[in-house]
């Protein structure tokens, strides 16, 4: 991970992890029904939606550091948003809460440390990484805020919240 390209590299670390579970699920598992997405949706996107979206916001990093004998850094009480966006298409509420639950699954599974990943970084692309090799240790998830979406579109998004440290060597 780039100390200097650090919020957007975190950014990439989540969607290239939930990017991998969709792209490897199974016909019958759930993540391979559900788009990810960095950032907010597209116009077009979010016009209309042909899957439900999980969406990777941009990490809060603290102003405090610490740092460790041998120049390693760490950075705590780190959290991300992670919402999972549905509209009347693709499944309102009930699918909503079904992503959720997943993600939440998945953090707060001590295996999301080993899971392995392609992951891309400042255009070089690295393979069979991990949370654990790009310095990221999940802590907790909590969620799902449900936000009713005051659109013609009839949208729903369910946020949740990833709270992480970040090792830096």
């Amino acid at each position: 991970m780039r100390e200097a390209y650090l919020i957007n590299d975190i950014q990439v670390v989540f969607y290239s992890l939930i990017k991998y579970k969709i792209d490897s699920a199974a016909a019958n598992e759930p993540f391979g029904d559900w788009d990810v997405d960095l950032g907010w949706p597209t116009e077009d996107k979010y016009q209309q939606f042909t899957k439900p979206l999980i969406m990777i916001e941009s990490p809060k990093l603290p102003s405090q550091i610490k740092q460790f004998g041998g120049g390693r850094t760490a950075y705590e009480s780190c959290f991300i948003y992670i919402n999972a966006w549905t509209d009347i298409y693709t499944g309102l509420n009930e699918e909503g809460n079904i992503i959720a639950s997943h993600l939440i699954q998945l953090f707060n599974n001590a295996n999301v440390h080993s899971i392995k990943f392609p992951i891309t970084l400042g255009g070089t692309t690295y393979t069979n990484q991990t949370l654990f090799l790009q310095g990221i240790k999940i802590d907790q998830v909590s969620g799902p805020i449900p936000f009713p979406e005051e659109t013609d579109i009839k949208t729903t998004r369910n946020q949740l919240q990833v709270n992480f440290k970040v090792y830096i060597n």
